[in-house]
């Protein structure tokens, strides 16, 4: 992009990732906050790095899988494909999970007062429309949004779905770990714990992981309730279903 380091860049949030989950994890906010966040950032350039290949030896496996016993470039490889298959996984059940979600809000009733409702958030809505965006769209994203916060209080009551300290811990250091992972880091446990702690400190950090694990219990159910049929595409298909999806 010929961007030096101390530049500045204004981008808007949908240039940041094309990826709703992808995006609430980089600007640290919750995925409902990031499906609808049309704000502009100016980024600052603090440093310029490449990536080389790296030589697959018994460093990187250690790298990659430190409590993990890989010491072949075929074991490497195996257990590689694992992690892109659990990742895949992720991403299937957000797709379902959104689709079990469209279905239950237009055959589960959940009545709202909508008058009260729209008067109040209409005015924090025209405040934070961007230009070009129609206000009854944005109402009725809102809208969409109190009924299934209506419908997911009901779901949790009535199965009486509950999130333990040790879930939200094991959570927030999967995470942490995943990242590391992906620009080739590690951290001792030592480390990686105190990270833990120093992230859960902020309330909408805990927050986020909170209505993340809820997410995954719920999808959880639904999967074990709804009837569901299985199918299996090429990456490149199942790729474009999440990018026509999101637009």
């Amino acid at each position: 992009t010929g961007l030096k380091r101390e530049s500045t860049v204004v981008l808007n949030a949908s240039q940041l990732s094309n990826d709703t989950a992808d995006l609430a994890s980089l600007l640290r906010i919750s995925k409902e906050e990031a499906e609808n966040n049309r704000s502009n950032f100016r980024l600052t350039i603090n440093s310029v790095s490449r990536m080389l290949p790296a030589e697959l030896n018994a460093e990187l496996y250690k790298r990659f899988y430190e409590t993990e016993e890989i010491n072949t470039e075929e074991q490497f490889r195996e257990r590689f494909r694992k992690s892109l298959a659990d990742m895949f996984a992720g991403d299937s059940d957000i797709r379902l999970f959104n689709k079990l979600t469209k279905h239950l809000l237009d055959n589960v009733p959940c009545e709202l007062s909508n008058n009260i409702l729209r008067r109040y958030f209409g005015a924090k809505v025209r405040e934070k429309m961007a230009e070009g965006e129609v206000f009854e769209e944005e109402m009725e994203k809102v809208m969409t949004g109190l009924r299934w916060q209506c419908l997911e209080k009901a779901i949790i009551a009535t199965n009486e779905i509950k999130i333990s300290h040790e879930e939200i811990m094991a959570f927030t250091k999967n995470e942490i770990s995943i990242q590391l992972r992906r620009s080739g880091q590690s951290l001792s446990e030592e480390e990686l714990n105190k990270q833990v702690q120093k992230i859960l400190e902020k309330s909408e950090n805990l927050t986020n992981v909170y209505s993340n694990i809820m997410q995954m219990k719920i999808i959880q159910l639904l999967k074990e309730r709804a009837t569901l049929v299985k199918h299996e595409l090429p990456y490149n298909e199942f790729y474009n279903l999440e990018h026509n999806h999101q637009h």
